[in-house]
């Protein structure tokens, strides 16, 4: 469903080789994503941003969603790394 989810948000690019790139990194990054530690307060913010995407989405706010999205993916990035970290 979180798959889904930001594939829904992405959908109106329009662009096949934009969306099939965006798809690739998707999936590369999940299997990290997934390892990442357990974070709860950033889990939280994530979880908060994807009612707030929703939201944005519906008003049709693409600029803040754009920025969202942005933020969402960078704190995303940080579990990641933060588990790479502690395996380094």
């Amino acid at each position: 469903m979180h798959s889904q989810f930001h594939r829904t948000l992405v959908a109106p690019c329009g662009s096949v080789w934009l969306l099939r790139f965006i798809e690739q990194l998707h999936d590369q990054f999940d299997r990290y994503r997934r390892l990442g530690p357990k974070m709860p307060t950033v889990r939280q913010t994530l979880d908060e941003q994807h009612h707030e995407l929703v939201e944005l989405a519906l008003q049709r706010d693409s600029k803040a969603a754009r920025a969202l999205m942005d933020d969402h993916i960078h704190k995303s990035y940080q579990v990641a790394l933060k588990r790479y970290q502690e395996h380094a």
